[in-house]
């Protein structure tokens, strides 16, 4: 990820509609599979966004890359973080009850099936694995070159490989999926056809435009706890390992 995107995200609020979306879902659907408060691991960390709300969940661990992003990190989170390799994780063998990968797999210096196993690796025995990541080949653009984003998911795509790591996939889903029409607008049609537009989709932050698109995403919650949604976004899997 370049610099300025990591400048950049320390300014995002906390209810961004975006992330404040992913987040409250999750919380949602998270109690019910981490009873048993641990050690998490919030692999691919970044700047530690996530930490503030992660750490309900165990002893919080960050494990970052990239050296920019402990620059850049917040002091509450640095403290908390390590830098190491995913696909080689320097922890020993069912030591996290919870390892997140949120939006790491669909990154250019990212193998997924190695991360994969390893994760699957340092999950305790009915511990959880959660992933989010960018879903839809169709929406690539410049947020995901700016990214260094390379890939993005069909949902069953990622369940299979999920599969192949010997993890028990409990939920799967697409988030986001009331804005895909517009998302592929902007991306293929607006952004495409402005001369030198460049740079994150997430860099314009708006009040009144963030209050309005978290009254469709709290409906969007409901319904994802209900039903499969056949497109979105974004796309999002909790799976368990398996007792030995």
């Amino acid at each position: 990820m370049e610099n300025s995107e990591y400048r950049m995200m320390k300014t995002i609020p906390r209810d961004h509609w975006w992330f404040l979306h992913r987040r409250i879902l999750l919380e949602t659907l998270l109690p019910r599979l981490v009873r048993q408060y641990d050690r998490v691991l919030d692999l691919g960390c970044g700047i530690g966004s996530e930490k503030f709300w992660l750490e309900r969940y165990g002893e919080y661990t960050g494990i970052e890359l990239t050296p920019a992003a402990f620059e850049h990190a917040f002091s509450e989170a640095k403290q908390s973080m390590v830098c190491g390799n995913g696909s080689e994780l320097p922890f020993g063998t069912a030591t996290f009850s919870l390892v997140s990968l949120m939006d790491v797999l669909y990154h250019r210096e990212v193998h997924p099936e190695h991360v994969l196993h390893e994760s699957a690796r340092v999950l305790k025995s009915r511990g959880v694995l959660l992933i989010t990541d960018s879903a839809m080949p169709e929406l690539a653009g410049e947020h995901d070159r700016v990214n260094q984003g390379v890939r993005r998911w069909y949902r069953q795509e990622l369940v299979d490989l999920v599969h192949r790591c010997d993890l028990e996939v409990v939920y799967s889903n697409y988030m986001f999926t009331f804005l895909y029409p517009l998302v592929y607008v902007y991306r293929k049609v607006v952004k495409g056809a402005a001369d030198g537009t460049s740079g994150s989709d997430l860099k314009t932050w708006n009040p009144l435009l963030n209050r309005v698109l978290n009254v469709f995403h709290s409906l969007e919650r409901t319904l994802l706890r209900k039903y499969q949604m056949p497109f979105g976004s974004s796309v999002i899997i909790l799976a368990i390992k398996p007792e030995a």
